[in-house]
């Protein structure tokens, strides 16, 4: 019984990114990561990648934006994050230069099986300072 609902629930899934389509996940994960949710905006592009692009345009289009995510994190030292972006993009469009630039950058300097999201984990460790609070100090002062 619990197989034929993870089927029925695969099922649906499948025909929904279907109907979606595949430039619409593309712009859902850009406008996901715009927010700042990079985790779902990388579930969005796995789902787009799930739906095996065949065209050239297709397989560009998703390699580009998964680039185009990937140098973001890259930037923000969420290295995990921008390796699994690079290695997607150029499994997609190997002749996506910046995609092959920085995956190979990477592979060479970095140990890739340990690669960590460091930016995360930083906003994990520092508790959020309340906005108002130099505001107090400077009135006390002043």
């Amino acid at each position: 019984m619990k197989r034929i609902s993870i089927s029925c629930l695969l099922l649906l899934i499948a025909l929904g990114v279907s109907a979606a389509g595949l430039d619409d996940l593309i712009k859902q994960a850009g406008s996901e990561y715009a927010k700042g949710n990079a985790t779902a905006s990388l579930a969005t592009l796995g789902i787009a990648l799930s739906t095996n692009p065949t065209a050239s345009a297709a397989k560009r289009s998703l390699s580009d934006a998964y680039t185009e995510i990937g140098v973001k994190e890259y930037d923000r030292k969420n290295y995990k994050n921008a390796f699994e972006c690079f290695k997607n993009a150029v499994k997609l469009y190997p002749s996506n230069q910046l995609a092959t630039k920085y995956f190979w950058k990477m592979k060479g300097e970095m140990n890739v099986d340990a690669l960590r999201n460091e930016a995360d984990e930083a906003a994990q460790k520092s508790p959020p300072v309340p906005q108002g609070a130099d505001l107090l100090g400077e009135q006390q002062a002043g």
